[in-house]
């Protein structure tokens, strides 16, 4: 079925574009299809099977195109693109196809919420036709107003097959039958449950059980025995194959489930052919299959309000399973000759009947090739994607921050086509991630500190005298790495973040005694800094120097591990040798600097709000 609506669509598309063209003989037309449908996950073996009959359809076009000597027109299939069944990637791959491809139509998908969002957002704003498999009734709305119809549907919408269906149970289960329906929790089941539970219950029918599950769930065994309780007359069933053999397995065993007394949506409709199972008695739509097909295709059709339109599904006897000898027995006339085929040909109405003769089976080799070669036995994925892993090792004294710029150069210099991609794994990508979010680290490391001794000193300024002591100490901590020829490393970013913490306790001994010298004993600021300078120097002395000689093991440590700690150690070791010997001397200068700076700016406000208090009063 998909390889004859390929055909028709491309067809259909040429027929435009020619009735449309100048009939001069120096002009041709190069007609760019593209394909959107899920390649990858669970759309995949449809998707798949879409995208080739697309490529086959274009290739029997341009062949009929040569052998009938049409050289003004040329048709090729451009590009494929991955829809995964969402929206959102779909609408991505429309725009590559519409606006790096330049396609003029597009096969598009099976799921009608990626239909309408890439029809709603590209194809229509662009003027590109686009073909799809989708049923929901809203996507023929999308060409409503246009004066050309930029969404093709050759699928028969779910409000034709929901009214077939019901019309179909009516004749055989009777009208006032009781029917359980189960379906998938998507917009194709609700939609179309929902248009057979009005046709359904507005002919008299009831519908006991009202199911709709999570087609993702794992199991589906409560689901079931909801579905195969109330006695029905019958059961109808809105899914997919893969799917809807999760639930006809606790369905089985409940004993209550009659496969013959069973109908399904078109989805359902031969599910051996996608690598699913096909029950004895089980019956589904067909879409596409007019009233009055003969042949194994449409066995028993059925006209909707007694009208040849109202036909456009048909109900279809499944292949019989059996399940002990794992076998598929396919109907005895799958090869018969058809004297009554019913065929929608290009330019003519619809229904409009025709012989054709199918005397033969066609050969393997008419459209298939074989030959050996070698292929990998197991297909890696990351994700969902197919992957291929490439490992590297550093040559000796080589940074990984190096070897990560420069694979990334090379990258970025062969133009990697947007399908494929490339990331790092394992401890590249941990380096990596680290160093992206090492600035917000630190930074937020300063601003939590700055906060504290601000609420805890009550001040704006001398904070910032405190933190005056980090540079030297990481400047330390670079410069010692540097020497001893270690790699700014994971471990070594982590030993400058915790000179943080030990460096800033110099600058807290000195600040907090000035302070109370200024604010308890009424010392100016030079006097109070010297005083705290004398006075603090031991404890600084002795809690550097317990901070430094505990780094010194991680330092100069051997054994196993001991290069994974080694930068840590180094790191520490450099930072309080430099901060301790310049803070010593740089806080007094900074605390006298920024003290006067604010008791600067305490007389300008003092100034400025005592001139404002006397302003009135000489006004008046």
């Amino acid at each position: 079925m998909c390889r004859s609506m390929m055909l028709g669509a491309a067809a259909s598309a040429i027929l435009m574009v020619t009735s449309t063209a100048s009939p001069a003989a120096d002009v041709t037309f190069d007609l760019k299809y593209g394909v959107l449908a899920g390649l990858t996950g669970d759309p995949a073996p449809d998707g798949q099977a879409w995208n080739e009959a697309a490529r086959l359809a274009i290739e029997q076009i341009q062949k009929s195109l040569d052998r009938l000597k049409i050289s003004v027109i040329k048709v090729e299939l451009s590009d494929s693109q991955d829809s995964q069944g969402s929206p959102q990637p779909g609408v991505e791959g429309a725009q590559k196809l519409v606006n790096v491809d330049h396609v003029q139509v597009i096969v598009g998908d099976f799921y009608s919420s990626v239909t309408s969002a890439v029809a709603t957002s590209v194809t229509i704003p662009n003027n590109v036709l686009i073909f799809t498999g989708g049923t929901n009734p809203a996507l023929s709305k999308l060409n409503a107003g246009k004066p050309v119809a930029l969404v093709w549907e050759p699928v028969a919408a779910d409000d034709i097959q929901g009214k077939v269906l019901a019309h179909i149970l009516a004749q055989e289960l009777g009208a006032k039958a009781k029917v359980n329906v189960a379906a998938r929790n998507d917009g194709y089941g609700a939609a179309l449950s929902a248009i057979f539970k009005d046709a359904w219950t507005a002919g008299g029918g009831t519908i006991p059980k009202f199911v709709v599950y999570n087609q993702d769930q794992p199991t589906l065994d409560t689901e079931a025995q909801q579905v195969a309780d109330g006695n029905p007359d019958g059961w109808l069933f809105i899914d997919f194959c893969q799917t809807f053999e999760k639930l006809t397995q606790p369905l089985a065993r409940t004993g209550k489930w009659n496969p013959a007394k069973t109908f399904g949506s078109d989805t359902l409709n031969d599910c051996a052919a996608h690598g699913s199972h096909n029950y004895p008695g089980m019956r589904a739509t067909q879409a596409n299959a007019s009233s009055g097909t003969s042949g194994p295709g449409a066995t028993n059709s059925f006209s909707s309000s007694g009208s040849a339109s109202a036909g456009s599904n048909a109900t279809t006897t499944s292949v019989l399973y059996t399940p002990s000898a794992g076998v598929l027995t396919p109907p005895t006339n799958a090869l018969a000759s058809s004297a009554n085929a019913t065929t929608s040909g290009l330019g003519s109405s619809a229904n409009t009947a025709s012989t054709t003769a199918m005397s033969n089976a066609v050969p393997l080799s008419a459209f298939t090739h074989f030959q050996r070669a070698s292929e990998a036995l197991s297909i890696n994925h990351q994700g969902q994607f197919p992957s291929v892993t490439i490992s590297f090792n550093l040559a000796p004294n080589a940074a990984l921050g190096s070897a990560i710029t420069a694979i990334d150069k090379v990258q970025s210099d062969i133009h990697m086509p947007a399908s494929l991609q490339a990331d790092f794994q394992g401890t590249a990508a941990s380096f990596k991630n680290s160093l992206s979010n090492e600035a917000l680290l630190i930074l937020a490391a300063l601003v939590t500190v700055y906060i504290v001794l601000g609420v805890l000193y009550e001040s704006f300024i001398h904070p910032v005298t405190i933190l005056s002591t980090l540079p030297s100490a990481g400047v330390g901590a670079l410069l010692a790495l540097i020497l001893f020829g270690q790699d700014l490393s994971v471990v070594a970013i982590i030993g400058i973040i915790l000179l943080i913490g030990i460096v800033k306790k110099n600058g807290i001994m000195m600040v907090d005694f000035a302070l109370e010298g200024e604010r308890e004993h009424g010392k100016n600021a030079t006097d109070a800094i010297y005083e705290a300078s004398l006075l603090r120097f031991r404890p600084i002395m002795m809690t550097t120097m317990a901070a430094l000689l505990g780094g010194l093991p991680l330092a100069l440590g051997t054994g196993i591990g001991s290069e994974i700690r080694r930068p840590l150690g180094i790191a520490m070791v450099g930072g309080l040798l430099l901060s301790q010997a310049l803070t010593l001397y740089t806080t007094p200068v900074i605390y006298i600097f920024f003290d006067n700076l604010g008791q600067r700016f305490s007389r300008s406000r003092s100034r400025e709000s005592s001139t404002g208090t006397v302003r009135p009063a000489e006004q008046s």
